[in-house]
């Protein structure tokens, strides 16, 4: 089934993006030291390893869930970029512990987004 890509400008050349969704309910309390990591060690190594990151932060109404949206130029440059990023020294020497047994559960999704909805989303 093909989904139609979310466009918010009228241009029909916008460059096309899969956009990842992650949303993770946390083991209680363990919110603000899950967002440390996130922000201080997790998402630099993204940045080092080519991963777009959109957004990463908590959720306002409870600190014990978390969401994480990346973009990827298609659905088989993120699966290359994510196996590269998880099989590192880097991730698997780093903050890979210390996340993993934050989340207690975790929910993914994949949309098609134009750059212009990538950017309201950055916002």
């Amino acid at each position: 089934m093909r989904i139609e890509p979310l466009v918010t400008d009228s241009t029909d050349d916008a460059a096309v993006h899969v956009v990842e969704f992650l949303a993770y309910q946390l083991v209680a309390g363990s919110g603000a030291a899950f967002d440390a990591i996130m922000q201080n060690i997790s998402l630099p190594l993204h940045a080092a390893a080519g991963v777009n990151v959109i957004l990463s932060r908590p959720s306002l109404h409870d600190e014990d869930r978390y969401m994480l949206i990346r973009s990827f130029a298609s659905e088989q440059s993120r699966a290359s970029q994510l196996d590269g990023f998880y099989a590192s020294d880097a991730w698997r020497n780093g903050p890979r512990v210390a996340i993993i047994t934050a989340i207690e559960t975790s929910t993914e999704w994949l949309m098609l987004m134009s750059d212009a909805a990538i950017e309201q989303l950055r916002r």
